[in-house]
């Protein structure tokens, strides 16, 4: 399928003028872009982790991309994760209201990365159905939670839509 939109996070993070939008619901941290201080391969990080685990609930969300007209799309992105803690949560919504709490939301099941105990072996989704968003808007969301108990750091890159 052809890719109709593709962030790859450049320097800059999340303000104004980026086609996301990060939502801190709870805790002092939040969605950012990071290339680890080296090269141009820069990537949605989320860490929890501040002077100890901290309590966090932060939400990344995509412009609106249209599938109107389109008979079948999917989704693809890639993850990499370090240190234990909740996993990342995806979803898609065709009505986002500007409040991820007041948002009818469908979690999506991607393929995830599990290696806690190494950075660097980015794991791909697989190819995501969006076909229950066909001939609407839809945005996509990563939701990242952690706890005093445990605060892992995700990595989100080479995010796609495809669609035709």
């Amino acid at each position: 399928l052809p890719t109709i939109y593709s962030e790859a996070f450049a320097a800059g993070g999340f303000g104004p003028g980026s086609d996301w939008t990060a939502v801190s619901v709870t805790g002092a941290q939040a969605w950012n872009t990071s290339n680890q201080g080296n090269g141009s391969n820069y990537y949605a990080v989320m860490n929890g982790f501040a002077s100890g685990n901290q309590n966090n609930e932060d939400w990344l969300i995509s412009k609106a991309v249209s599938l109107v007209g389109k008979s079948q799309a999917v989704l693809n992105f890639t993850t990499d994760v370090r240190y234990a803690g909740n996993a990342l949560q995806v979803y898609a919504t065709d009505n986002y209201t500007g409040n991820p709490a007041t948002t009818t939301w469908t979690q999506l099941s991607p393929v995830l990365d599990t290696n806690i105990n190494a950075f660097g072996d980015w794991v791909s989704s697989g190819n995501v159905s969006l076909n229950a968003f066909l001939g609407k808007d839809v945005r996509i969301a990563f939701k990242y939670t952690s706890t005093t108990s445990a605060a892992a750091t995700w990595e989100v890159d080479d995010f796609k839509i495809k669609a035709q």
